[in-house]
């Protein structure tokens, strides 16, 4: 699976050169650059982004502005920047990599690998009895009893517990490989709900988590052998 990333730098001149790297790296799918960082803002207001490469010094709005201006979701962010003493702020910001301009392929691909270690948030414990979830800088360990459901939407699967909800890059099918068949089942294609915390089924949906979740017609049938009805 490609990341799809985005370029802000006002220097049309760096944004090529970041262009070619991107272009040499098979993980990447470059989906747009903007040199005006308004425009960038506005485009991730319609658009989740997996990865951007954001300069610092820009006309009008600064790369560490334009972060405390996003919403969530937040891409990752790699800060690509000429000034060596503007990194220490980058601490305020979970940004994933900061590269001094200029900076070499290979530079990059350390960045690169920091980046795709980050997309690799579900990993069972050895006894295969918790979830370990990378949130932001941090790893937290879940317990699948907490687990009220699982919602599918494009690229991303958002793990919904009974304190906190949890955004991962991952299929929903690679995530039911790694839950009990006996706690957790495939409603419809994109949920999948655990089966005693489903409080009743009503007009061909159940209701979980104070939500209605649609029954797909090719999970119905195992839906309904699992309920033991009186």
């Amino acid at each position: 699976m490609k990341l799809n990333c985005i370029v802000v730098d006002d220097s049309k001149t760096a944004i090529a050169a970041i262009e070619y790297f991107i272009e040499k790296a098979s993980d990447l799918n470059l989906v747009a650059s903007f040199t005006d960082p308004f425009e960038a803002i506005e485009f991730l207001k319609q658009n989740e982004i997996d990865l951007m490469f954001l300069d610092l010094e820009m006309p009008g709005l600064g790369g560490y502005d334009l972060l405390k201006v996003l919403k969530e979701p937040i891409p990752q962010v790699v800060i690509t920047s000429s000034h060596a003493e503007l990194a220490v702020d980058s601490y305020n910001f979970d940004v994933t990599d900061y590269l001094l301009k200029p900076f070499t392929f290979p530079r990059f691909m350390e960045a690169l690998q920091r980046v795709l270690g980050k997309f690799k948030p579900l990993q069972p414990d050895t006894a295969g009895e918790h979830l370990y979830i990378r949130k932001g800088p941090s790893i937290v360990k879940v317990d699948p009893e907490e687990i009220l459901l699982l919602e599918s939407t494009g690229d991303y699967i958002t793990i919904h517990t009974e304190h906190e909800r949890f955004m991962v890059l991952s299929s929903l099918s690679s995530v039911e490989k790694r839950l009990s068949a006996d706690d957790f089942v495939r409603v419809h294609r994109s949920f999948i709900v655990r089966f005693d915390k489903v409080k009743s089924i009503e007009d061909s949906c159940v209701v979980c988590a104070n939500r209605l979740i649609p029954i797909g017609k090719t999970y119905k049938d195992a839906v309904y052998k699992r309920l033991n009805i009186l």
